[in-house]
């Protein structure tokens, strides 16, 4: 199924998946490959366990074709042996021709079906902060003072990796959790590679793995909002990657000496970084590996020149040599009369010269704040001024205003759903509007310091109502949005998902559907792209379009297909020819009507019901507007409202306080999709002579080709069986063949 899933919606080959140097795996392809193990895990029940029941797990497997890298399928992995695969980055030559099947690849998920019970993985944080400060030093020689600008940078790392048991019940079997995770940093200018203290490339990659053993029933569930304890952080941890060292710009180096005298050139430091963090949750008792996430992902380049000239609050600083109170304009690299020329001081040193002489006057808060000395500033202003106007003539000393500024950049990859965190587009936070950069005193949006905190839900957490710790709703509005996530699913334990259901396919429209909070979407209702966009975390507009909820439309069709296991032959045609045809078939169906706020009785539909007269017409109606009037897919007849959104046995007056489940907007096309198939639909070519006429088909069943000449006889001139979903026939001698008409049917 999901062979044929890929390659009708997005005509990608399960067994040649590029990843390099093209990366075909979207969000779109694994949101496919999600559904595909979830449909398998609702239609399955393992007994290698009680209630919670392990979930399959399908690894990918990996081949080199001519350099470039493909998944080449998948295979179940039934035990632990995914955890001990060897790590390659396709980005690394030499890894890609190290490449083995078997192997595993950073950044490239394994699926995971989602069931309900499990912890999982939550959050991922890391705050790298930059600190840059400058001083002016002078040495007096005679009556002449020569000048020198001396940067110092540090630069310090700290992480964590959270996960969490978001379901009520405490966890009843052992578990042991694996955390990794690396960090590669390195500092270039457009010279290149900068050398650090010890005389190597300013380059390294930091890593850390933890195995931490839980034992059964000791990890408690989620009770409330604030309730910290069902939250484990088996990693936190820092280090420093740059300690406060001096750089020489003559020797693009952190190294001692002094660059030639009166030259000011600009500091052009670019600070890369790549995570990759690894994460999974193996159920002792059974062996089996639960949940797996293997993320990575290079952040955008920071350039320092141009953030140390930003203020505090993320504004561009004034560069126009005039002083207006602003951090960032101490750090401006424009330079006096426009000049190009290095031994003209920028007026981010002529500021930084005024403010230490005192003709520049700033606060003392101001002073304490970005001086890295911390001197005292009246005393020190005096002593400076007497030093540079000759009344004192010490040899060697420095501006005592030595302006210095941190830079924090987060990395904050939060799950909303619980059950979505394979890629990191499932963890970024569009909506949120937090920032992945600050400066100075501003840490408020850090990524830290509320791993294992005592109100521990991320942000990012938004099921259906919207997050229970954060006020207010974000913009555009999604919580209470259901075209976004399933109506009072309003936490884990809300889900509930089917388990050895097969072969009743009613069940469809309770799969999860990998993307937060919302099962296979059998609803009319559509979202707006942007609203999309923000909610699912793929930055690419045509990336998200792939994966809106409509397009599961098409989804439910072709798994319906696949699994339905009535006889075509004594189901209904998805295209009736009237209202009246409609209404037999709705009869006997079952739905549920609000009788109050999450009230709900179940009815029998009668044929002669207003209500079933009402759904009827709406479908005729529906096939009418459709291109060439009929319903190309079964899940076509998913956009008439009156089956779910618009509902007549649904009392939608009160909005989204009518306490309306999806299951109850969804009851009647989650019974209605098995109890039709589509029509063998035809489309013609000519080719060298020759007539060739695809017609749709079920796989597994006959269809006879027939033609006609008045479109009231019809002769059956061949039979054929459908190959995902559809057949050819040619006819070669067209040029001696009478004008006549095409048609497939199903054969008894």
């Amino acid at each position: 199924m999901a062979a044929r899933l890929l390659q009708s919606e997005l005509a990608v080959d399960l067994n040649r998946i590029q990843i390099y140097p093209t990366n075909q795996y979207t969000p779109s392809v694994h949101r496919l490959l999600q559904v595909t193990a979830n449909v398998y895990d609702a239609a399955t029940n393992r007994t290698l366990t009680d209630y919670p029941f392990v979930p399959s797990v399908f690894r990918p497997l990996f081949t080199n074709d001519g350099g470039a890298i493909y998944i080449c399928g998948y295979a179940e992995e039934t035990g632990t042996n995914l955890l001990n695969a060897t790590m390659q980055d396709v980005a690394d030559s030499a890894d890609r021709a190290a490449l083995q099947t078997m192997d595993m690849v950073y950044g490239v998920p394994a699926i995971v079906g989602a069931k309900k019970g499990w912890p999982n993985f939550n959050e991922f944080g890391l705050q790298n902060d930059i600190t840059v400060s400058r001083t002016l030093v002078f040495h007096r020689v005679g009556s002449t003072l020569n000048t020198n600008q001396v940067y110092k940078v540090a630069i310090s790392n700290a992480f964590g990796i959270e996960a969490w048991n978001s379901y009520s019940a405490t966890f009843p079997r052992p578990l042991a959790m694996m955390a990794s995770v690396d960090v590669i940093l390195s500092v270039t200018n457009p010279l290149g590679t900068i050398i650090g203290p010890d005389g190597l490339a300013l380059s390294n990659a930091f890593s850390v793995s933890v195995v931490t053993n839980i034992a059964a029933t000791n990890w408690t569930g989620f009770k409330s909002p604030n309730f910290a304890i069902s939250f484990v952080v088996p990693l936190v941890t820092n280090y420093l990657f740059l300690t406060n060292s001096s750089y020489l710009f003559s020797q693009n180096a952190f190294t001692t000496g002094t660059d030639p005298i009166n030259t000011f050139p600009n500091l052009q430091f670019s600070v890369n970084m790549d995570a990759r963090v690894r994460f999974a949750l193996v159920d002792a008792s059974a062996n089996r590996i639960v949940d797996y996430v293997n993320l990575s992902a290079s952040e955008d380049t920071l350039s320092l020149g141009d953030l140390l000239k930003r203020n505090s609050d993320g504004s561009d600083a004034t560069c126009d040599g005039n002083f207006n109170g602003e951090i960032g304009s101490l750090f401006c690299t424009n330079r006096l009369m426009g000049s190009a020329f290095v031994f003209v001081p920028t007026y981010g040193i002529l500021n930084q010269f005024g403010i230490s002489m005192g003709t520049i006057q700033v606060s003392e808060a101001f002073w304490n704040t970005y001086d890295a000395q911390v001197a005292d500033r009246a005393a020190s202003i005096n002593q400076f001024r007497n030093r540079i106007l000759g009344a004192d003539t010490t040899t060697d000393f420095a501006t005592p205003f030595s302006p210095k500024r941190t830079i924090h950049h987060y990395i904050s990859w939060q799950a909303n759903d619980p059950l979505v965190h394979d890629l990191v587009a499932d963890l970024v936070d569009l909506a949120s509007g937090a920032k992945t950069v600050t400066f100075d005193q501003d840490v408020l949006q850090g990524a830290i310091p509320h791993l294992g905190s005592p109100l521990p839900l991320n942000p990012h957490y938004r099921p259906w109502g919207g997050n229970p710790l954060r006020t207010g709703d974000t913009v555009p509005p999604t919580a209470n949005n259901f075209a976004i996530k399933d109506p009072l699913i309003t936490k884990s334990d809300s889900w509930n998902f089917p388990t050895n259901e097969y072969p009743n396919l009613d069940w469809i429209g309770k799969v999860h559907r990998g993307t937060p909070w919302q099962t296979l979407f059998l609803k009319s209702t559509n979202t707006d792209a942007l609203t999309w966009q923000l909610w699912s975390g793929v930055t690419n507009v045509n990336g998200a379009q792939l994966t809106m909820p409509t397009n599961d439309w098409h989804v439910v069709s072709l798994i319906v297909s696949s699994l339905n296991t009535n006889d075509p032959h004594h189901i209904y045609s998805v295209n009736q020819p009237t209202p009246d045809a409609w209404r037999g078939v709705l009869d006997g169906l079952t739905v549920m009507t609000n009788i109050g706020p999450s009230q709900f009785d179940t009815v029998v539909m009668s044929s002669n019901s207003p209500q079933v007269a009402v759904i009827a017409t709406a479908l005729d109606a529906a096939r009418s507007s459709q291109p060439d009037h009929y319903f190309h897919d079964v899940g076509d007849i998913l956009a008439t409202p009156e089956l779910s959104t618009a509902s007549p046995w649904l009392n939608t007056s009160n909005g989204v306080n009518s306490g309306i489940t999806d299951e109850a907007y969804e009851k009647i096309p989650a019974q209605l999709l098995v109890l039709l198939r589509p029509d063998s639909v035809a489309s013609a070519t000519e080719e060298a002579g020759s007539f060739h006429v695809r017609f749709s088909g079920l796989d597994g069943y006959a269809y006879g080709v027939q033609v006609s000449s008045d479109l009231q006889i019809w002769f059956t001139v061949s039979t054929n069986y459908p190959s995902k979903g559809s057949f050819d026939f040619v006819e070669s001698t067209l040029q001696n063949l009478p004008r006549r008409f095409y048609r497939s049917i199903l054969l008894p």
